[in-house]
C-alpha cells in the first residue's frame, strides 16, 4: 500500500495535464497512488485522466463526480478518498521537480521526530514561477511577492494573509483527519488547512522551490509581484478597490466559520485573537488601525499593509 495519496481536482485542464502526470512519474520517490476528481469538465480532460488511469493500473484512482462542487468542495471531497499516511495537494497545471516528494517527506519525517505521527503536521515549499510555456519568470514565488513564509506562519499573519501555496504542501494523517469536510466559504482550502495546522500542530517551511509554478490567463490564484509600480497601476482602479474589499469580506467570514467549528478547541488566547480579526469588519478606520497593531494583523510587505489601512 501506498503511503501517500497525492489528490489531484481537475477542471478543464486538459491542455496541461499530460505534463503534470509524468512530472509525478518521474519523481524519484515513486510510493504513491494518484487520486483525481473531475469537477464536470467540458473540455477532453476526462478523456485523458481514463487514458493515464489505464496505462497505469492501481497508481491513478479517479474519484466518481456526479455534480459540480467548485475548487474547495473538489478537493474536500478528495481529502475525503485518501486514506494513505500522508497527503499532497497539487495542481492540474504545475510541473513537479523530481525531488519534490523526496525532499517534502524527509522534511516531513524530521518534524515528526520531534513532535510524533499524532501532531497535525502541515509542510510546504518555495515554487519557480514559470509562463505558460514554462519560461522562467522568477526562480522564487516568494522573493517574487514579497512573502515571508517563516514571519507569516503565526495565527495572526494566517488571518489577514495565506502564506501557504497548497500545490506545494504536504499534509500527515493527523491533520487530514483534523480538516473534516472544508467549508464553501473558506477563502481557499490552502488558507483554511494552514490555519487549523497553526493552531492544533505546526507549519514546516522547505525553502527551495519544489515546482514550476505555471502562470496563465486560467489560474485561480496568481504570482502577482508586489512592487510599487504594480501598486500605483492598480490603487486608483475600481475594480481593484472592490477585489480588495471582497477579499476582505472573506477573510472575515472564513475566520467567523473557524470559530464556529474549533472555537471550544483553541487555546483563550487563539479565540481571543480570531475574534479580534473578526472584528475588525465592525469598528472605525481608527480602531480598525489600532487593533491591527495590537494584534499584529500585518501582511508581508509596507505596500500591502498600506492597502489595508487606506481601504
Amino acid at each position: 500500500m501506498s503511503n501517500i495519496d497525492i489528490i489531484l481536482p481537475t477542471y478543464n485542464g486538459g491542455q496541461y495535464l499530460a505534463g503534470l502526470l509524468q512530472s509525478l512519474f518521474d519523481q524519484s520517490n515513486q510510493n504513491f497512488r494518484i487520486l483525481v476528481r473531475d469537477d464536470q469538465s467540458s473540455d477532453d480532460t476526462s478523456v485523458i485522466l481514463h487514458r493515464w488511469a489505464q496505462s497505469h493500473p492501481n497508481r491513478i484512482i479517479i474519484v466518481p463526480s456526479n455534480e459540480r462542487k467548485g475548487v474547495i468542495g473538489n478537493v474536500s471531497e478528495l481529502l475525503q478518498a485518501a486514506t494513505a499516511s500522508y497527503v499532497m495537494l497539487c495542481d492540474q497545471d504545475d510541473i513537479w521537480l523530481p525531488n519534490k516528494i523526496e525532499q517534502t517527506l524527509a522534511l516531513m519525517k524530521k518534524i515528526e521526530e520531534t513532535h510524533s505521527s499524532t501532531h497535525p503536521i502541515l509542510v510546504h515549499t518555495d515554487l519557480h514561477v514559470v509562463d505558460s510555456l514554462l519560461t522562467s519568470v522568477s526562480h522564487s514565488y516568494w522573493h517574487h511577492t514579497r512573502i515571508d513564509p517563516y514571519r507569516g506562519s503565526t495565527l495572526n499573519r494566517l488571518l489577514i494573509q495565506n502564506c501557504v501555496t497548497g500545490c506545494t504542501a504536504m499534509l500527515n494523517r493527523s491533520l487530514v483527519n483534523r480538516l473534516g469536510t472544508l467549508p464553501n466559504n473558506c477563502v481557499m482550502h490552502d488558507a483554511w488547512i494552514s490555519l487549523v495546522a497553526c493552531c492544533f500542530g505546526t507549519i514546516g517551511v522547505h525553502p527551495q522551490p519544489t515546482i514550476l509554478y505555471r502562470q496563465h490567463a486560467a489560474n485561480d490564484t496568481g504570482a502577482f509581484s508586489y512592487t510599487l509600480p504594480h501598486i500605483l497601476r492598480s490603487i486608483g482602479k475600481r475594480a481593484f478597490q472592490e477585489r480588495l474589499l471582497r477579499h476582505r469580506l472573506l477573510k472575515t467570514k472564513q475566520a467567523f466559520q473557524f470559530l464556529e467549528r474549533y472555537g471550544t478547541d483553541l487555546t483563550c488566547e487563539q479565540k481571543e485573537t480570531v475574534s479580534d480579526f473578526v472584528s475588525l469588519s465592525t469598528v472605525n478606520r481608527a480602531k480598525r488601525l489600532r487593533l491591527m497593531l495590537k494584534r499584529g494583523f500585518v501582511r508581508s510587505g509596507v505596500l500591502r499593509n498600506l492597502q489595508e489601512i487606506i481601504f
